[in-house]
């Protein structure tokens, strides 16, 4: 009566900002592992991508809540299934199960692409499900609809997607109740010989008077299914915290720079200790540490293998260390706006596109909210591996590439005790460059202040994590073995740092201003 779901106890979501990094209200689970509190956060933002979506959707079929004819509701549908709920079905709320017709759909997905792939369902998969929302529910006695319908063919006609529509139906008068609608995303068996098991679905699709309302719907229909495939895709890339190039759409803007950013916290606040942090260097303070002067001191290097996160091509480095005399915001500036003065593989930063706030687009910096742009980075080749480039062209069949076009997603974000991340990740934008040879997996700074780093002195305490692809880069550096590769990886890290110690000393020798 109340509404509570006594049997079903609410789970403790975690937002950003628990600890300081954000304005979330998730609760105390400061005793809670790192990975539980990540799947709630993953839980949580996974809702909210689906919502920001769902809000944006551009689909011509409109809404069938209210009650329509049978005829009328569906048309373009050629294939009905119809299941009565029975007692069994029915939950502790006298209401239908919502798995039983999670099931009932799922059945009625297979049974569309087999009968349009002309392929039998035990050798067809359902690989991934979008945006199942129930708009009403059913109860005993109920009569309901499944209409499937294959929408379009992707990957060379190796998956397809399927929605399917589901009605409760009034026996007496024969009107409809639109249920819910979901979408499913089937593909062959990964051992099977015919590795484009959609081709013959192509001719289904393609039917249709040309010209005609019907191929314009089928039309639409398709591109709404690209669409719907793009955001499935861009989301399960945001949410797993790693992997290849999102595909940039407005419905992501909301989202994707805070999953971008809590990617990157993962990694830098990260203390399982079922994961394997091998320690490549360590420097502790050496000297006379000057007052005033900015100085790096305390620097390490650890690095892990990504099998725990699910990819066995790519490792991570993190790097700690402190710098004296500087401030969050001196370094901030400097990461953010003049990569090129200290990264030598920076030609240019251009900008392509940026946040705007309601109210001022001057205040987009404002530093409690978490503020992006994407740029088109346009990175330089080492010089030692354009030379084993050219050296091993006879064997890798193609000459190295001077300049890679990146487009990047920037995020960054200062709390209220000065804490400061910046976090970046590749997307593909229609305003960038689409010949990109590579990709900048998760990576980002988390700037720490302190007033008394050494000695008295203050400084800020620093933290880079990275994420390396090791296929491209064997690619780029084919005699290099995986050791000696992650090696160079890590010394270009260190000089970043060396590189922010000389800089800062250039521009702001009493560490106490911004740089210019």
């Amino acid at each position: 009566e109340d509404g509570n779901k006594r049997n079903c106890p609410p789970l403790c979501h975690t937002m950003p900002g628990n600890d300081g990094n954000g304005n979330g209200d998730g609760g105390d689970d400061n005793n809670v592992p790192d990975s539980v509190r990540w799947e709630r956060t993953v839980a949580f933002y996974r809702r909210a991508l689906v919502k920001a979506e769902r809000k944006k959707s551009t689909t011509m079929i409109s809404s069938t809540e209210t009650s329509t004819t049978a005829a009328e509701a569906h048309s373009g549908f050629d294939l009905e299934f119809t299941e009565v709920v029975l007692p069994a079905h029915q939950n502790h709320m006298q209401h239908t199960f919502g798995g039983i017709v999670m099931g009932w759909m799922c059945k009625a997905a297979l049974a569309e692409a087999s009968r349009k792939s002309k392929r039998n369902v035990g050798a067809l998969r359902i690989r991934s499900v979008m945006r199942i929302d129930f708009k009403a529910g059913s109860d005993v006695s109920n009569h309901l609809v499944f209409r499937p319908r294959l929408n379009a063919v992707f990957d060379d006609a190796k998956s397809a997607e399927v929605e399917v529509r589901v009605s409760r139906r009034s026996i007496d008068t024969g009107l409809e109740i639109h249920m819910n609608t979901g979408y499913f995303y089937i593909s062959g068996l990964a051992a099977d010989n015919d590795k484009r098991p959609f081709a013959k679905s192509l001719e289904f699709i393609s039917q249709g008077e040309v010209g005609g309302k019907e191929n314009m719907i089928r039309e639409q229909v398709r591109t709404d299914a690209t669409w719907r495939r793009r955001l499935l895709l861009a989301r399960r890339r945001l949410l797993g915290g790693l992997g290849e190039a999102i595909e940039w759409h407005p419905a992501l803007q909301d989202e994707a720079p805070l999953l971008t950013i809590l990617a990157v916290l993962r990694l830098v606040q990260h203390s399982d200790a079922s994961v394997k942090w091998d320690q490549l260097l360590r420097e502790d303070e050496n000297g006379t540490m000057t007052p005033g002067k900015p100085q790096v001191t305390d620097f390490q290097i650890e690095c892990t293998r990504c099998e725990w996160l699910g990819s066995k091509n790519t490792f991570i480095l993190r790097a700690k260390g402190t710098i004296l005399n500087v401030t969050v915001k001196t370094l901030f500036e400097l990461i953010k706006d003049q990569r090129p003065q200290w990264d030598e593989i920076c030609a240019s930063v251009e900008p392509i596109e940026k946040k705007s706030t309601p109210d001022n687009d001057a205040n987009d910096d404002d530093e409690h909210e978490v503020c992006w742009d994407i740029v088109q980075h346009t990175a330089i080749t080492p010089a030692k591996a354009m030379l084993l480039g050219y050296l091993t062209s006879w064997w890798t069949g193609s000459l190295p590439h001077n300049e890679i076009p990146l487009c990047l997603l920037r995020a960054w974000k200062t709390s209220d005790n000065g804490e400061t991340i910046i976090a970046s990740r590749s997307i593909n934008h229609p305003k960038s460059a689409q010949d990109s040879l590579t990709e900048v997996l998760p990576s980002g700074w988390f700037l720490s202040p302190l007033d008394n780093a050494y000695a008295g002195m203050p400084g800020v305490s620093v933290t880079y994590v990275v994420e390396h692809d090791l296929r491209y880069l064997r690619r780029l550096m084919p005699m290099f073995t995986d050791g000696g590769i992650i090696d160079l990886a890590a010394k270009t890290v260190k000089s970043h740092f060396s590189m922010f110690e000389s800089i800062a000393a250039k521009v702001n020798p009493a560490g106490n201003g911004s740089i210019d």
